[in-house]
């Protein structure tokens, strides 16, 4: 199952925000079912209505992306590709901010 970085991280990627209350929603069960907390929640009418509640559209949108990446990150390897990737995208875009500054600084006239 992939954990509340993954979830935040592509919901950042793709919608610019976190959405970080509709995740903590949507998995807030896991704590008395562990892995079974899936079978709440994790529809796509009751996962939406709890993104569109917690973080408005934008959490509606995380929610379905979501339900998604449970579905399909659903193995060890498959969530560690989906994690690596994540970061190496993270690194990089802090890079590029790192050389777009230095640059900057460099034609200040």
């Amino acid at each position: 199952m992939p954990d509340r970085y993954i979830h935040k991280k592509l919901s950042e990627l793709i919608l610019g925000e976190s959405c970080e209350k509709t995740h903590a929603a949507i998995d807030a069960p896991v704590k008395e079912m562990g892995r079974g907390h899936r079978e709440l929640y994790h529809d796509p009418i009751s996962a939406g209505l709890i993104g569109l509640f917690e973080d408005g559209c934008k959490g509606a949108i995380s929610a379905a992306i979501h339900i998604v990446t449970d579905k399909y990150a659903n193995n060890y390897v498959s969530k560690e590709v989906l994690r690596f990737s994540l970061k190496m995208i993270e690194y990089t875009k802090t890079e590029l901010e790192k050389v777009e500054k230095r640059a900057s600084e460099k034609i200040k006239c």
